[in-house]
């Protein structure tokens, strides 16, 4: 009997997600007790994994077995044929993935004169007795020496061996381990001395360390680690042809970066300072309930479980006095609350902290990135920040601030000024006031469940959040027979008919619609239901270019999230002030005068927060 948990496990999905797949019928229930017969365990993962079409539509990743040439960064075209015709061999041998690499590997060792030709009798070198050592843990060793012995595969300081990795590993080896190729040119500018310790905890093919280190580095002061014994292998390459030495002094570990203390990033007992430590750690590794529970009781104080926040918070104990760390993060990092407690920490160091904006900067992954840098050296009050395509800016380190520490790094000093005035001025916000938030219903089938005509006597109106314009519902283009007990996500009915404002969740403005004709609404639209702040004036504030500004310039959001708005700071009106906010919604909701209603209560909003006009034309220039 197995326990249904296991499924969680094993796919490394939330009980949630399980919960709606047997709701949605998906899979079959467990019994009363929550549990399976092994047989019916295995045919729901075979299921599950033979169709992980359904899964892809979720935007999860996690059982795909698609792969796909991955060319990072080799831009030449005869590389770029070379790599594809080295997959293809690999896929031809039905070597495993290391066995394949190591393949690879080999031959470009001995293309580049580190290696003889045919294996030699008694090792000559330290780079013989490692290549002897390899092919001993492969079951294949004469496959391995003999897939790529015809071939010439000259090192051209492109990684071509790392691309070869990613070419061949599974989507979902990937998505799990949060794992995905770092484009050099990120670190181009970054300088080291040649006589310092530098770390990578997290070096994957090491492509950072081979873009940092100069040839005059001493290899005995490179430490690289990682989890994947297959990516070490590639490191140890990519380090012996950069050096283009048999000779292999630096130091490769395997280590576990959150769970195993004995071979974590950095064990209990591991003192050891690093000069320079600089990675791109995992993002958004896919980790079972028992893994998150271990995280939170080992690292009660960062209230997460997001593995680079605690790459980062061990990192820095274990930087030196004088040291330097380069973290590549997502945005996310700066201004969303499950990061806060480590936004704490990091500002609130003395140190020198400057943060350059790299925007989209990795293949496949929609977040935007930034490289984060601390000096410990330095004593500094500011956090300087370094736009990609405008002037660098500097933040005061006190304007990072309870309860949040949100560092608003898409402002220039005056957009800085003006929020720094909205937000100290007093006023509510909708966590003060008590507001219920809402999520648009996820059908779990919407080609079964939704229809394109009110073709049935319970067919009503469902919106998405396209469907949702400033102050008004566009005509709706599907229709539902409400079964809640069917959905795969649904809040409590009741709150679809209650009044309510409902917004579009995908976006950077607030595009938002007052409802009271209990309307449902499909994911891409949620609502909140204001209990306390009158609903029109909301309506009106979210709805003007002032609220868009902070919104863009506080978060710099792709979705539209309820913390985000539980933030926004709303003025503390007279009751005359709210019904005259409520006669300009009643403009807006009718159609009236558009133009004349907004600068109206743009006016109001500009008084309330001791917005003067020249600040006022600022914040309209940069929307």
């Amino acid at each position: 009997m197995i326990r249904k948990k296991q499924i969680e496990d094993t796919l490394g999905v939330s009980a949630a997600t399980v919960n709606n797949w047997i709701r949605t019928h998906v899979i079959p229930p467990p019994d009363r007790h929550g549990y399976y017969i092994e047989a019916v365990y295995e045919a729901i993962i075979r299921q599950l994994t033979e169709h992980s079409h359904r899964l892809s539509a979720r935007a999860n990743r996690l059982l795909s077995t698609h792969k796909q040439i991955c060319y990072a960064g080799i831009r030449d075209r005869s590389r770029r044929k070379l790599l594809e015709m080295l997959v293809r061999r690999h896929e031809d041998s039905g070597l495993p993935t290391t066995d394949g690499v190591l393949a690879v590997g080999l031959a470009m060792l001995r293309t580049s004169g580190l290696l003889p030709d045919k294996p030699q009798l008694f090792p000559c070198s330290p780079l013989d007795e490692q290549v002897e050592r390899w092919l001993a843990e492969s079951r294949n060793a004469d496959q391995v020496l003999a897939c790529y012995a015809d071939c010439e595969i000259p090192d051209a300081g492109d990684d071509l061996l790392g691309a070869f990795y990613q070419s061949v590993q599974e989507t979902a080896h990937k998505s799990k381990h949060g794992s995905y190729y770092t484009p050099a040119v990120l670190a181009s500018d970054i300088r080291i001395s040649p006589d310092k310790t530098v770390l990578d905890p997290c070096c994957g093919s090491g492509r950072i360390l081979c873009q940092v280190l100069t040839k005059a580095h001493d290899p005995a002061l490179i430490y690289a680690r990682d989890t994947d014994e297959t990516a070490l292998l590639v490191c140890h390459i990519n380090l012996t042809l950069f050096f283009h030495t048999t000779r292999s002094v630096w130091h490769l570990e395997r280590h576990n970066i959150l769970f195993d203390e004995k071979a974590s990033l950095f064990a209990a007992e591991d003192t050891q300072g690093f000069d320079y430590i600089i990675t791109n750690p995992p993002w958004g590794s896919k980790l079972s309930a028992t893994q998150k529970e271990y995280l939170q009781t080992t690292y009660p104080a960062l209230a997460t479980t997001e593995s680079f926040s605690i790459a980062l918070y061990n990192a820095l104990k274990h930087l030196r006095p004088n040291g330097e760390l380069y973290f590549f993060l997502p945005y996310s990092f700066l201004n969303t609350g499950a990061h806060r407690q480590i936004r704490r920490v990091v500002f609130g160091t003395p140190a020198k902290i400057e943060i350059k904006l790299l925007g989209k900067a990795f293949t496949k992954v929609m977040s935007e990135v930034i490289r984060l840098h601390i000096a410990t050296g330095i004593e500094d009050t500011d956090i300087h920040i370094y736009p990609k395509e405008s002037e660098p800016f500097d933040i005061p380190k006190t304007d990072v601030v309870a309860p949040n520490y949100v560092v608003a790094a898409t402002s220039d000093q005056e957009d800085a000024r003006i929020l720094k005035a909205i937000f100290n001025t007093p006023h509510t916000t909708l966590k003060k006031t008590n507001a219920l938030f809402g999520l648009g219903i996820v059908t779990g089938d919407n080609e079964r469940r939704l229809r394109t005509q009110q073709d049935t006597a319970n067919a009503e109106p469902i919106y998405r959040g396209k469907d949702i314009e400033k102050f008004r519902f566009t005509p709706p283009a599907y229709f539902i027979d409400l079964h809640p007990e069917e959905l795969q996500q649904v809040a409590p009915v009741s709150y679809y008919r209650r009044p309510k404002i409902a917004y579009r969740f995908i976006g950077d403005r607030l595009v938002c619609v007052s409802d009271r004709s209990g309307a449902l609404l499909l994911n891409s639209a949620n609502f909140v239901i204001s209990t306390e702040y009158p609903m029109e004036t909301l309506t009106v504030l979210l709805n003007s270019d002032i609220y868009t500004f902070v919104l863009r310039k506080r978060f710099h959001p792709k979705k539209i999230l309820k913390s985000q708005l539980q933030e926004l700071p709303l003025p503390v009106f007279s009751k005359r002030q709210h019904q005259r906010m409520r006669k300009l919604y009643e403009i807006f909701a009718a159609g009236g005068d558009m133009t004349a209603a907004a600068e109206k209560a743009d006016r109001m909003i500009c008084r309330a927060f001791g917005i003067r006009k020249q600040q006022y034309r600022h914040i309209l220039n940069h929307l």
